[in-house]
């Protein structure tokens, strides 16, 4: 009599057992892929971000040099916001104004933008380095995310 039952158990236990990694096998493979995707997304994202801060940095060191310099021709100012304003709005441009931290960011790259459109320096280091703090406060929080994943 255990004979019989082992007999049919087994076969019954490997039914259910193919059965269920047939629902349940592709729905973790499905879940591990999504994270990975997410994952790699974020992290082109973030490199993305760093790249554009060190940019919108870079441009915004050369306007206002030049404005320091007063040495300098009216197109070639132009041309330093142009590229200034075009490194500002790859940053923008990532950004998500729903989240506190990067609509301070948004902000503060607005602030620093109007300095330096108007000739005013006076508060041009310290927009300067609240973009640079807020840049990684972001970057941060985002490899804290993936980390999570």
């Amino acid at each position: 009599m255990t004979n019989t039952i082992l007999t049919l158990a087994i076969p019954v236990l490997a039914l259910i057992g193919t059965i269920f990694s047939i629902f349940v096998g592709p729905n973790i493979a499905a879940k591990s892929a999504h994270k990975i995707m997410v994952s790699q997304m974020k992290q082109q994202w973030i490199q993305n971000l760093r790249a554009n801060l060190a940019d919108v940095c870079n441009q915004a060191y050369n306007l206002e040099y030049a404005i320091k310099s007063n040495d300098i021709r009216n197109e070639e100012m132009m041309e330093l916001v142009v590229k200034f304003t075009q490194a500002a709005h790859q940053i923008i441009f990532l950004l998500d104004d729903t989240k506190k931290a990067h609509s301070e960011l948004f902000n503060s790259i607005h602030k620093l933008n109007q300095y330096l459109v108007n000739n005013d320096n006076s508060k041009f280091h310290k927009y300067q380095a609240l973009i640079k703090s807020q840049g990684l406060e972001i970057i941060q929080s985002e490899l804290d995310l993936i980390e999570k994943l």
